[in-house]
Order: C-alpha cells, then structure tokens, then sequence
C-alpha cells in the first residue's frame, strides 16, 4: 500500500506539478482525481441557489406554518416531520435523492418586527447570505413604501460564500496536493435572467445579486451561457489566447478541448487506472455542455454529439435551457476544481421575467412579470401561476442535485462532496412573510442529517442555521450576523 501511495505521489510531483500550479490546459481536469488518488478525499464545495418571489407555501398544522394554499396543484411544505415526512409536489422534484436532502420550516429572518429599511425582497435575498437587515448604500433609513429609495440599500458583511473564502481558505480556497495551487476562480456567481445582470435591465443592484465581498460591493452575477463557458473554461484551458481568436476557433467549429487534446492523452495514461473512467465521463459533460450552448455546435475530436443548442429568441421562452446549462456549468467547474464556491439565482428579487412567456401554452390567465405574480393574491388561478413558476426553477436546481449525485467522487459522489442551499427570500409574496423555504443537500463529510423534514415548534432565525453549519465546517463560533438575532446553533442539522 505505502509503494503505491508512493507511486502515484511521484505521478502527481513530476509530470502534473507544472500544470497543477498554473492550472491551465488539461491540468484542471486531473488537479481533483490525483487529490483523490493521492489522499482518498476529494475537494469541499459550497453552493447556494436563489429562486425569486417566496412559494405556494400549503398549510400543514402548527401556529408557525405561514402557510396558505392547502390544495394547490403546486406547495412547498411537506406535511409530517423526520424521516417519515410526506413530500410535497415541489418536494418531489428531489425525490431521487430524498435520502441526501434536509428541509427546515419556519427560519425567520431578522426583519420579522421590522416595518423600515426598504425594499422586503432585498431583505431576505441579503439576511440569508449575511444575517444582517440591509442598511442604506448612502441615503438614509427609507420606509418600503419609498421608492426608489427604498431599494438604495445593501448588506453589512460580506456573503456568508465569500466569509467561507476567508474562514477556511484550506477546504475552500487551497491546493489540493503538494505544490499545487489555489482553485483558479475562488467563487463563481452565476443566473438564468438577464435581468440580473448588473449591466442589464432596470433593477436596482440589491435585487439582483446574492453575493457581496463587502458593504456596497456586490458580485454581480452571469446570465448568457456561452460567456459564461467561455469565461471559465476558455481562459482557464486557453490562457493569454486573444479573444478574437477563441471566437474564430468557435466559429470554425472547434471546441476548447481541441486545443489540449494531446495533454489530455497523455495525463490520461499517467492516471491510476481507477481514474480513467471519471475522466473520460467528466470530458464528456464538458463536451456535451459546449455542444448545447454554442450557436454553432463544434465537431469536437473526441466524439461528436447530436445536441440541440440553446433556443434563440426572448429569454422566457428559453428559461429552462438557460437554467440547465448555467448550473451545468456550475457542476462542471466544480468536478474540474475550477471553483469550489458558487452561488446562483434564478431571477432578482422583483422578477421581471414576463412569466406567461415561459409556457407554450400558459397553464393559468395571470399575465405580468414574476414580482406581481407573486402579489396576486390567492385565487385558484393566482396560486397556480406562482406554482408553476416555482417549479421551473426549482425542477432545474432538482436535476442539478441529482446530476450531481450520481457523479462518482471520492468514497461517495460530487453531491456529498457539496454543501448545497436552496432557498427563496420570503415564503409569501403577497405579505412578504419574512420566513424562508429552505433545502438543504449534500453535506455528507459534514454528517449533515439528511433525509428528513425538520419542523421547528420555536421561532429560530436563519443565523442559528449557520452558526450551525459554520460549526460543522471547522469554524467553531457562537454567533453569526446580528447577535440580538441568535439563539444558538440549530441543533437536529448536523451530527
């Protein structure tokens, strides 16, 4: 055992050092299976995704439900607690992987009691990831009634993603193997609408990002999936190549993996042979990712896919193939240790998105933008429609759960490898209930006690989740966010 530990260190020291330090070429596919060869463990991910404008709540019994809906053809909460829980329609998206997902009911946000400081979506799109209310950027305190200075505000601390970053740069941030280096990007943020965009549409910059390196510092988020692909797997396996020239190999049909074809076979013989089929899978997604969102499909040396490329036309009418492949996108980076920290969001947080665009033909009348739609009460129809658009982005983070988990890494998968959050900023629209649906999934190296619903029968604030979490991830601490919204670390999430 100790010859072929040193075996493969002496494969991991000379021919992949260079290419592991630089992180360039082929060297991104082989950093995370030599780690893996070399120590038994693979590298650690965060990832949080954000779905706009709270959910169809259904109602199940206790005073601290929030709930409305019961009946509806699309809810969020299960009904029961445990293991024994019954999912809900919404739920049952991740019934494949039940077993390796966590949902928690109610966690407040600190703005329950309230009433000024702006806009009610930035609340929780910025509680969630800092555990602070919002402050003004440089106006003062504003009522919500007061646009648009309502919406001139933003967090206090950095997003719990980039504290990550700081706290436990050695999971998160560092070489995985000796002499290697650093991920080469240490976050990524990406999204599914343009409207999300710091340089598009006409929000305001606090709706549109989840994560922040600091007060008035927001990471604004990617939204068009070919540059996404190109920013993260263009430049890293093709660095210093001019822009034009990339676009020109596009345009000839050729995809990025051209360019390393002969890197990758030849770290691909130096690989343990237990190895080799990860590759060789991980390739192919790369492949059929490039395939999907290139307007002109490449014809690649390795194997030639029939793929449908990403629809052209008005985004809503492409929302889900956009979703897919951004968060494949995500996943990607991830299995390649380009990242091991990702946030996403499927629409800033007075979704824009003409939402009966999204369907051919629209199942409900309500016509208007996902901000109103979640304001339009509670008639059969209004209920319908706010469902139906939770299930878009929900089944899209869902698939992406379940991709994951039934990708090999490790002793387990990419899925128990990952920390993954789900959650909306609010759990009803109409009055801005100031609760979060939220899943959690993977976190197995954190023995995070997945497989059931945890029903909270005591008010507890989204810090007490993290104090938890941060605990678990080797970061011991009492308190996160605002201390006069801290009761304790969550217990029942971790083991």
């Amino acid at each position: 055992m100790k010859n072929n530990r040193r075996r493969i260190f002496s494969i991991a020291r000379r021919p992949f050092l260079a290419g592991l330090s630089s992180a360039a070429g082929a060297a991104m596919f082989i950093r995370p299976l030599i780690a893996e060869a070399q120590t038994g463990e693979a590298p650690k991910r965060f990832f949080a995704f954000h779905y706009p404008c709270g959910a169809v709540a259904g109602n199940p019994p206790g005073a601290l439900t929030w709930g409305f809906g019961a009946g509806s053809k699309w809810t969020w909460l299960p009904t029961g607690s445990g293991t024994t829980y019954t999912a809900s329609p919404l739920l049952n998206f991740f019934q494949p992987i039940r077993d390796k997902v966590l949902s928690i009911h109610p966690l407040t946000r600190g703005d329950k009691t309230q009433k000024i400081n702006g806009d009610k979506h930035t609340h929780g799109m910025v509680y969630m990831m800092n555990g602070w209310v919002p402050v003004p950027t440089t106006n003062p305190i504003t009522p919500e009634a007061d646009p648009p200075n309502a919406k001139l505000i933003t967090t206090v601390d950095p997003s719990i993603d980039q504290q990550l970053l700081t706290l436990l740069p050695n999971v998160f941030r560092d070489a995985l193997v000796p002499g290697g280096a650093p991920t080469q990007f240490p976050s990524i943020q990406l999204c599914a609408s343009p409207y999300s965009m710091l340089n598009s549409g006409s929000s305001f910059t606090c709706l549109k990002v989840i994560s922040y390196s600091g007060k008035n510092q927001p990471m604004g988020p990617e939204g068009r999936s070919q540059t996404a692909f190109n920013n993260i797997f263009g430049t890293t396996m093709m660095p210093g190549v001019d822009t034009a020239v990339f676009l020109r190999q596009q345009a000839q049909k050729r995809s990025i993996l051209d360019f390393v074809q002969s890197d990758i076979k030849r770290m691909q013989a130096l690989l343990p042979v237990s190895q080799r089929p990860k590759l060789e899978a991980h390739l192919q997604s790369i492949i059929d990712l490039e395939n999907r969102i290139t307007d002109t499909p490449p014809v690649n040396t390795v194997v030639r896919p029939t793929l449908v490329a990403e629809p052209t036309g008005v985004y809503e009418a492409r929302v889900r193939e956009v979703h897919q492949n951004n968060l494949a996108i995500i996943r990607c980076a991830f299995q390649s240790d380009l990242t091991r920290v990702a946030t996403f969001t499927s629409g800033n947080g007075n979704n824009q998105d003409q939402v009966q665009k999204y369907f051919a033909p629209p199942p409900f009348t309500f016509v208007g933008d996902g901000h109103a739609c979640s304001h339009n009460g509670k008639s059969v129809d209004a209920l319908l429609a706010k469902g139906e658009v939770n299930s878009i982005f929900l089944q899209a983070v869902a698939k992406m759960f379940i991709d994951m988990n039934a990708t090999p890494e490790g002793t387990g998968t990419l899925l128990d490898n990952t920390l993954g959050i789900v959650f909306s900023e609010c759990l009803d629209g109409d009055g801005h209930a100031p609760v979060f649906p939220m899943l959690c999934a993977g976190g197995k190296w954190l023995k995070m006690l997945t497989g059931q619903h945890i029903y909270l029968t005591a008010d507890r604030y989204v810090n007490d989740f993290w104090i938890a979490a941060l605990n678990a991830l080797g970061s011991p601490t009492t308190t996160w966010g605002d201390p006069a919204n801290v009761t304790g670390p969550l217990p029942g999430v971790f083991g």
